[in-house]
């Protein structure tokens, strides 16, 4: 499945941390974006995706905080699938070419380090994904996610969209593969420059994320983040998620 052009030619941002606590344990030398690690990811790899795909220069802040947060999940992505025995796939000329139309930019080496992030984020996550065992999330795992949706905050009642949650593509797995990516990523040492968080200025403030599980919304077309995967400890902030076949329930009168 080719990931939506939208994070890039709608340049969404990602929310960060306070800056103050972006700074703390956070490696901040010269030329440095973010760690993962011991991996160094450098300003000049961030410049180089940017340079890779004019159509970000419009807007310089949203998209490079979208390719530091890419590049830190590709980064620690390999580490997770090494560690836990997956086959990550290799991105060939053939994918390249899927992302270049969906892109809407040549196939050539001048663009290949845009095409090739891009592919490999999205290919190695339904790598991920399709590794994972076919277990219902825990009720636990849901409320989180109905939380995250703010779907109490439209009148939705968890027991009452829980079924509808569940038939959502992928969203068993996703949240399966969130609670184990969580626990490893915090063995990582992750750490992104102050750079790369948008200001927050109250708490608590959502931890720099990648989209995981995504669906097309029936009536836009446009692509919507059901599940997020926080790059740090803390809460991912995917968008506000409508269930349009739910009826919603006001909420209780205190």
């Amino acid at each position: 499945m080719i990931r939506s052009p939208r994070r890039r030619l709608t340049a969404i941002a990602v929310m960060g941390a306070l800056a103050v606590v972006a700074l703390a344990g956070c490696r901040t030398d010269a030329g440095s974006a973010a760690y993962v690690g011991n991996t160094r990811i450098t300003t000049d790899q961030v410049n180089e995706i940017i340079d890779s795909a004019p159509h970000l220069s419009a807007d310089q802040s949203g998209p490079r905080t979208e390719v530091v947060n890419d590049l830190v999940y590709r980064t620690a992505v390999q580490k997770y699938a090494a560690a836990n025995k997956i086959k990550l796939t290799t991105v060939d000329d053939a994918t390249r070419a899927q992302y270049a139309q969906a892109y809407q930019v040549p196939n050539d080496a001048a663009h290949r380090p845009f095409i090739d992030l891009e592919a490999q984020i999205a290919t190695w996550t339904q790598d991920l994904l399709k590794a994972q065992p076919a277990t219902a999330p825990s009720d636990a795992e849901l409320m989180r996610l109905f939380n995250e949706l703010k779907l109490g905050e439209q009148g939705y009642v968890f027991d009452q969209v829980k079924p509808q949650l569940l038939q959502i593509p992928n969203v068993a797995q996703g949240l399966t593969l969130r609670t184990s990516m969580e626990s490893a990523f915090k063995g990582y040492d992750i750490s992104i420059s102050p750079m790369y968080t948008p200001d927050c200025t109250k708490a608590p403030c959502p931890a720099p994320s990648v989209p995981l599980v995504t669906i097309q919304d029936p009536n836009s077309g446009a692509p919507l983040t059901v599940i997020s995967m926080p790059l740090t400890p803390g809460e991912a902030s995917p968008g506000v998620l409508d269930l349009p076949s739910a009826t919603p329930t006001a909420p209780a009168q205190s």
